[in-house]
C-alpha cells in the first residue's frame, strides 16, 4: 500500500533535505514503491499503482547515512564503477565513539 511504502521510506534514513510522498498511476515508472533523488538533495517516495514492466534504474553509486540517539553518524557510499566503499564516521568532539557493523552491541559476535 502507499501508506506502507511511505512509512518504510521514512524509516530508511534516506539522506535528503526533504522527501515528497506521491501516489501515481504510470506505465513509465516502476510498479510499487520506489525512491528517487532529485535536485538540491530532495527525494521523492513514489507508489505506482499501474501494472508497469519498467524496472528500477541501477545507478553506479548508492549512499546512505544514519545518526544514533547519542549523536554518532555513520555514512556509507558504494560506488560500483570503481568497486569502492567509503565509510564516514562522525560524532561528539568531547569523547570517544565508534560503530559496530552487523551487531546490536559492541560486544556482539564476531567482535569478541
Amino acid at each position: 500500500s502507499a501508506e506502507a511504502c511511505f512509512g518504510a521510506v521514512a524509516q530508511l534514513g534516506v539522506n535528503a533535505t526533504s522527501i515528497r510522498n506521491e501516489t501515481v498511476h504510470s506505465s513509465s515508472l516502476p510498479r510499487g514503491c520506489s525512491v528517487s533523488r532529485g535536485a538540491r538533495g530532495a527525494s521523492s517516495a513514489t507508489f505506482n499503482t499501474a501494472h508497469s514492466t519498467v524496472s528500477c534504474e541501477a545507478g553506479a553509486r548508492r549512499v546512505g547515512q544514519v545518526t544514533s540517539l547519542v549523536g554518532v553518524t555513520l555514512g556509507i557510499a558504494l560506488d560500483a564503477a570503481s568497486d569502492a566503499a567509503t565509510l564516514t564516521l562522525s560524532g561528539p568532539a568531547g569523547g570517544w565513539f565508534g560503530a559496530g557493523l552487523h551487531a546490536l552491541g559492541m560486544s556482539d559476535q564476531p567482535y569478541t
